[in-house]
């Protein structure tokens, strides 16, 4: 694997330093955070050169700052990338960002790491695990190609809340997953011999305005936010109503 910061990830920089308006300042070694977290669940990893290495699953990862915003004296806003790279899944590596707000630096810091672990770092693992866990996988045969592409999908749990039931009960709203209600929207990555991991974010307001992001191995994808936005246009009336998912799709013999 080709260990080095990516062009593309904007984030720059593995320890944070604040200076505050009394002179004093406050230092942030983000791979030691990560490191505590990811320990904190049983994820023990060893650190070399600001890189974190999982040996069970084979991944490095590397986390930067993109801002650590103080907007008052109790509430901080931050957003970091965690670099991914595996030598089969990713061995160019990928990125995500996280975003989280907290009553301190340490405290919005280390919740953008914990909301990571929960959402992505888990169907990472799975997505590498040779025996299925408690995520969902899809497996898909393309004949496009020979021999025949095979596929195999990674679901992560969709997490997901609206303000009320809906008056009328719809299949959207049995099933919350994201992604299989929106396949022939990535049929291109799916047919692709390429390895992603896919971001997916989908909100519907009492007034029927959607929104949707989408997010292709880090960068924003615009075809997904339209196939998305149109997925969630079809949701019944639930008041505010947000889902969001994790999704790992790779190759497989």
């Amino acid at each position: 694997m080709n260990l080095q910061a990516l062009a593309n990830n904007p984030a720059e920089g593995t320890v944070v330093t604040l200076h505050y308006p009394d002179n004093t300042e406050e230092s942030f070694d983000l791979p030691e955070m990560l490191q505590a977290v990811l320990a904190q669940q049983g994820f023990g990893t060893e650190s070399a050169n600001g890189w974190l290495h999982h040996a069970p699953s084979g991944y490095a990862l590397l986390v930067q700052v993109l801002y650590v915003d103080l907007k008052s004296e109790d509430d901080v806003h931050c957003a970091t990338t965690i670099q991914i790279h595996h030598p089969t899944l990713f061995p160019e590596g990928i990125f995500e960002y996280q975003y989280a707000v907290g009553k301190t630096p340490a405290e919005a810091l280390n919740e953008g790491f914990r909301l990571w672990l929960a959402s992505d770092w888990l169907v990472l693992l799975d997505a590498v695990a040779e025996e299925q866990g408690e995520y969902m996988r899809l497996e898909m045969t393309f004949d496009h190609t020979q021999p025949p592409l095979k596929r195999r999908i990674s679901l992560g749990n969709v997490v997901y809340y609206y303000e009320y039931e809906p008056e009328v009960s719809d299949e959207a709203h049995l099933c919350h997953c994201l992604f299989t209600h929106c396949l022939e929207t990535f049929k291109s990555l799916l047919q692709d011999q390429r390895n992603y991991a896919i971001r997916l974010f989908a909100s519907r307001d009492g007034m029927g305005k959607t929104q949707a992001d989408c997010r292709v191995n880090g960068e924003a994808w615009a075809e997904g936010v339209e196939g998305i936005k149109a997925y969630a246009a079809t949701w019944a009336d639930a008041g505010l109503e947000f889902r969001k998912q994790y999704v790992v799709v790779r190759n497989i013999e």
